[in-house]
């Protein structure tokens, strides 16, 4: 899954890179605000719809949707929420 990002992150890092990068701080607010309305087994439905009304961009990659502006990934499982996690920046 690691792979399916970093090669996301690749092929997108110019779009990635040109808008305005978020304090760590506000990033965390944000992403603790978000995964208190997603609760495990939330379905993807509801949760693809909570993005969307939130105006958060996402890529969905079937089982795993990836929030670039929030660096969070969220993990279904038969179309449930089922996990989560956070990334990190890696800077050389």
């Amino acid at each position: 899954m690691n792979h399916i990002v970093s090669q996301f992150r690749q092929s997108a890092s110019h779009s990635i890179t040109s808008h305005k990068i978020m304090q760590l701080p506000q990033l965390a607010l944000q992403q603790q605000q978000l995964l208190q309305v997603l609760t495990y087994g939330a379905s993807k439905a509801f949760c693809l719809n909570t993005l969307r009304a939130k105006q958060i961009d996402f890529l969905n990659l079937g089982g795993v949707v990836y929030c670039t502006s929030l660096q969070l990934i969220l993990l279904f499982k038969m179309r449930r929420l089922f996990g989560f996690q956070h990334l990190t920046a890696n800077r050389v």
